[in-house]
């Protein structure tokens, strides 16, 4: 392959990791920031999961605290784990919301979860896989250089594909939001910026080998 072809490949790769450290930096000061606001309502985020879960015939969901302060997932079995964070933290409503919102995805989309799965597995391991192909392949063998860079691109498709579910949970977050929850004005804003983060975040998975790679150099 051409010069050209490399330089243009490693340049969209560099591009995709600014990005992706930005969206990390920019997420983390967010969450720091934030992390103290609280809510006024007496009405539990658990409670308020169950209540919305069932008028939307969304089925059972159990609500499931972990270890992590900022991670969150939905299982697609009804389990949503959301952050060590009080119950009645702005961050914590917003999440368990958004995580809610995967479930009545699933709901429309029973395929959903399988295909989301095999996305993650596959964008987690091309993450890893790039920087030592990359590396073996500048020492040793050329031709991994591209495989490495093919590899990366692979995994931005994606993201891509991955980002309109996650624009759709969001939304569904703040419908959720307008029909069962009274916030004022100012958290309001907030809780909306939280979910708009919660759609970019999908590209800090560029950075997870990256950052894995060159923390575990520095040990």
């Amino acid at each position: 392959m051409s010069q050209s072809l490399l330089f243009g490949l490693s340049a969209i790769v560099v591009f995709i990791l600014g990005g992706s450290l930005f969206v990390r930096v920019k997420f983390n000061n967010f969450w720091k920031i934030n992390l103290q606001e609280t809510l006024a309502s007496e009405l539990s985020v658990g409670d308020l999961v169950q209540k919305i879960s069932a008028d939307r015939g969304l089925g059972g969901v159990e609500v499931r605290k972990g270890g992590s302060l900022t991670m969150a997932r939905y299982d697609f079995n009804g389990i949503i784990h959301l952050p060590d964070l009080p119950e009645n933290s702005l961050l914590y409503l917003g999440i368990a919301l958004h995580e809610l919102a995967h479930l009545e995805q699933e709901n429309k989309v029973p395929l959903l979860p399988s295909i989301l799965g095999l996305i993650g597995v596959i964008c987690r391991a091309g993450t890893y896989l790039f920087f030592p192909m990359f590396l073996v392949g500048i020492l040793f063998y050329w031709p991994l250089v591209y495989a490495g860079l093919f590899v990366y691109l692979l995994v931005a498709v994606l993201v891509v594909l991955e980002i309109p579910i996650e624009i759709d949970a969001s939304r569904k977050a703040i419908s959720y939001l307008n029909c069962y929850y009274d916030l004022d004005k100012r958290k309001l804003k907030k809780l909306k910026q939280l979910l708009r983060l919660a759609i970019i975040t999908r590209l800090s998975v560029f950075t997870t080998g990256f950052l894995e790679f060159f923390l575990r150099r520095g040990e």
